[in-house]
């Protein structure tokens, strides 16, 4: 009797662990919403709170400076660790769809026809590492120029396809390297 719960038990742990794996992550009107669906079930759903028409801050150069040093050490060290994550990545997720909707004016038709053309170079750009990274299957971007207007806004969406296991196996490699990286600095 304990031998065929425990087998319907690893049966039902394999079907969970080995099943096919969504997350569909999507930006509009300054609002981010994430879902996660398991055999097509959406198993988690995340909606942004934070509202678009909030009113933000206004920074002096200084802030900007501290904020700018803080967020490339922390980008530094979030390279160091997804570098172990590379090879997994490349093995076992892969994007089905990438959605990016931007549109861009300046007031001024010159800067904003070199704004536009910077947008197109830096998305494409990071486009290509991530392709390099992890395959992706179809792909739309679109940048808009608004000569009149001085607007700036982007929608997107990504359709990240894996299974739970690859998830698994992936987060012990970066605990591991994260652990590595700490007795490194003891």
């Amino acid at each position: 009797m304990i031998i065929l719960i425990l087998a319907v038990v690893i049966i039902l742990l394999a079907f969970l662990l080995f099943g096919p794996l969504k997350v569909v992550v999507t930006y509009k009107d300054g609002k981010t919403e994430i879902n996660v669906y398991l055999y097509n079930v959406r198993v988690f759903k995340n909606k942004d709170k934070n509202s678009s028409d909030k009113k933000k801050k206004q920074t002096d150069s200084k802030q900007f400076e501290k904020e700018t040093k803080f967020f490339t050490k922390k980008l530094k060290d979030f390279v160091s660790i997804c570098k172990t994550a590379v090879k997994l990545l490349k093995k076992y997720v892969s994007a089905e769809k990438f959605r990016l909707d931007i549109t861009v004016g300046t007031g001024d038709a010159a800067l904003t026809a070199i704004s536009t053309g910077a947008l197109w170079a830096a998305v494409y750009g990071m486009l290509g590492v991530i392709g390099h990274i992890v395959y992706i299957n179809e792909h739309n971007v679109q940048i808009v120029p608004d000569y009149v207007n001085t607007v700036f806004s982007a929608d997107g969406e990504c359709i990240i396809k894996t299974r739970p296991v690859y998830i698994i196996i992936i987060a012990i490699t970066i605990l591991m390297k994260i652990k590595s990286l700490k007795g490194k600095e003891e």
